[in-house]
């Protein structure tokens, strides 16, 4: 009874004057198109990702060319393709060339076999350690409030910080030397760290650390099965490839974060200044005595009362997991505001769907049964 109509992206044509490599926290090398600035859609565009080396070969895209742009999805900008037959051949006769070294720290790159990304590998790269550590106090890490990327970025700058451990040796006095940095604002910045080295989750703390391919979830299971980043240290790859959701990549991933010196002396640094939370571990026989064991769960749209993975937090700690996809196996779906796709689905696969509503009921209800 509707029709949904997907109209063509608004492109223009503009000059690629540059392109500019940036290093992220995990220390990709991420090429960024540096462009004239020109309208697209009512939105002015000066920059946009070109992704990889490869596609920079596949679009064979050189610096003076005009090329087409678009948004991708009306949002992202993205150069879709050169413009050949405006192409100078004097300007840049040659392919542009893809830098195989670190542009922040001089340090050879590397690809793997089976990635597209090049990559620095030296943890003590300006950009992947100042990087690390925004990723350590954020929202996503252990999430402490008033210590934000503004802050970081500037006791990085000062020499003040070199790895995040850095932060639980500050003082207020340190503070203080930074403009806009007031007594009130310093001793609030400190209660902030000191809050976060007491009160920080296991879970929270390996998501923190920042290991490639570990997220919230993966980071949540880890916790669910080790009961401190010693007993994490010690797996196997086998070990840890037989754990809920994670594969051998991931797993490799994890054991080389631990073989690693310079990631080893950054933990026992946390160690020594007291921020080595531990997991109450349960029993294969505890797990399945909680009332909401082998139930799986699945959250779609937005709750009112807690953000998704304090629901999912909420499931696990009572026996139940998260899933990430919907399928038959689901045996509950979490359906919040603005419900997506996943609820068609669920009503089409028949599972049981609660509102936001009937999730708190339930809680409360086996909350009950387990005080009994």
């Amino acid at each position: 009874w509707a029709v949904a109509w997907k109209f063509v992206a608004t492109q223009a044509i503009t000059r690629l004057n540059d392109i500019a490599v940036q290093v992220g926290r995990t220390g990709v090398f991420t090429p960024v198109a540096i462009l004239e600035p020109v309208e697209v859609g009512g939105v002015t565009v000066s920059r946009a990702t070109l992704h990889n080396e490869d596609e920079i070969k596949a679009k064979d895209l050189r610096v003076g060319d005009m090329v087409v742009v678009q948004r991708a999805g009306d949002v992202i900008p993205e150069v879709v393709r050169p413009v050949i037959e405006e192409r100078n051949p004097d300007a840049q006769p040659e392919p542009y060339a893809f830098p195989h070294t670190c542009p922040e720290c001089g340090s050879e790159g590397l690809r793997l076999p089976d990635e597209a990304a090049w990559r620095c590998v030296n943890r003590s790269c300006p950009a992947v350690a100042q990087l690390a550590i925004v990723h350590f106090v954020s929202k996503a890490g252990l999430d402490i409030p008033g210590v934000g990327r503004r802050w970081i970025e500037e006791l990085f700058s000062a020499g003040v910080i070199h790895t995040a451990a850095d932060l639980f040796t500050l003082r207020a006095e340190d503070l203080l030397k930074f403009e806009g940095m007031g007594e009130v604002s310093a001793a609030k910045f400190i209660a902030a760290l000191d809050t976060a080295r007491q009160e920080a989750t296991l879970a929270r703390f390996i998501c923190a650390l920042g290991i490639r391919l570990v997220g919230e979830q993966t980071a949540r299971v880890l916790a669910a099965h080790y009961a401190d980043l010693d007993a994490l240290d010690a797996a196997t790859v086998e070990e840890l490839t037989d754990l809920p959701d994670i594969g051998p990549e991931v797993s490799n991933s994890i054991t080389a974060f631990f073989a690693n010196p310079a990631n080893r002396a950054l933990l026992q640094r946390f160690n020594n200044l007291g921020l080595w939370p531990r997991a109450e571990i349960r029993s294969a026989a505890q797990v399945a005595d909680l009332p909401w064991a082998g139930k799986q769960f699945i959250f779609t749209g937005g709750l009112a009362a807690y953000t998704r993975d304090e629901a999912q937090a909420l499931v696990e700690t009572r026996g139940g997991r998260a899933a990430k996809t919907i399928s038959a196996k689901v045996d509950v779906v979490v359906a919040g505001e603005k419900a997506g796709s996943k609820l068609d689905k669920a009503r089409k696969l028949g599972l049981t769907v609660w509102d936001e509503a009937e999730f708190v009921r339930q809680l409360a209800l086996v909350d009950a049964r387990m005080e009994t």
